[in-house]
């Protein structure tokens, strides 16, 4: 009998373990997040210009609302990276400032012998640790230098979504954690660069 009884207590002890480890397990999640989903681009300015990969471009750093210079000068970096692997323009460089209007911005290039100067800046900007929604707006406009115009003005838009919880009976497994902003950003850079090269709003 002690030894059936040890037996039992012995069960009941692993059964325990199994289902803290379980619970405790990482990457045991319930529903998955969604990944970051860019909305169509809304395209207010497109040029006609047929060829630009002769042409350079100064990127200035993002505007930002409040202080979330850290995310502007990320959005800034994806922003080059994916210009860049595009080969839409000959040069493209980041230029470390931002301008206060249109004509700061065409001043700039001007001094920094840019054919184009884009002024991108973040609209709005919803962050968290993963356990809400997260959302990314953003404007882009280049400026044509030579012509002092507005060659392109897009609007851009992501999001992410948190899997829901899932609740056991011994459990509750939790939902993947939505996308963070550094996520959003590098989705509408890659966005903005094929927009760019195939000049068709996704």
């Amino acid at each position: 009998m002690a030894a059936v009884l040890l037996l039992a207590v012995s069960l009941t002890g692993c059964a325990e373990r199994m289902v803290e480890t379980a619970s405790s397990r990482i990457g045991f999640p319930g529903t998955a997040g969604t990944p970051a989903r860019c909305n169509p681009i809304e395209v207010l300015v497109q040029s006609n210009l047929p060829y630009t990969a002769n042409t350079s471009l100064g990127i200035l750093l993002a505007g930002v609302p409040g202080k979330t210079e850290a995310d502007a000068e990320s959005l800034t970096r994806l922003y080059y990276e994916e210009l860049i692997r595009t080969n839409a323009f000959r040069s493209v460089k980041v230029i470390p400032q931002t301008a206060g209007t249109r004509e700061d911005a065409l001043w700039i290039g001007r001094r920094d012998g840019f054919d184009f100067v884009m002024v991108p800046a973040i609209r709005y900007i919803l962050d968290s640790s993963g356990n809400l929604p997260t959302r990314l707006d953003v404007s882009v406009d280049i400026l044509d230098v030579r012509t002092a115009s507005l060659a392109w003005s897009v609007r851009q838009s992501a999001c992410s979504e948190p899997g829901r919880d899932m609740d056991l009976v011994w459990m509750t497994l939790a939902g993947e954690h939505a996308q963070r902003v550094h996520s959003l950003s590098k989705a509408l850079a890659g966005q903005f660069a094929g927009f760019m090269i195939g000049g068709i709003p996704e």
